[in-house]
């Protein structure tokens, strides 16, 4: 049976929506985690078995400063991100 998961997608400018895997039962692919974030990827825990996926060269790439995200982080962070349960990662 698939966990549902809160799994949502934060851009930049400050739009959520609701993500999910292509395949539940399995999870995230990193070819998926990768198209959410738009790079490689860097996984930053949250807490409450949620993880934040960042793109890890939003800088270099010059993305928009996402201020949800780095309120979450409590770090700056750039481009568009997803927050996503640990079960949802195997």
């Amino acid at each position: 049976m698939a966990t549902k998961t809160p799994d949502t997608l934060v851009t930049a400018e400050g739009t959520m929506r609701a993500i999910a895997p292509a395949n539940p039962q399995k999870g995230y692919t990193l070819d998926e985690i990768q198209d959410l974030v738009g790079g490689y990827v860097v996984f930053l825990p949250l807490g409450e078995g949620l993880v934040l996926l960042v793109d890890e060269e939003g800088l270099m790439k010059g993305k928009t400063f996402n201020p949800y995200a780095s309120a979450l982080a409590g770090q700056p962070i750039v481009g568009d991100v997803a927050i996503v349960s640990r079960k949802a990662l195997k």
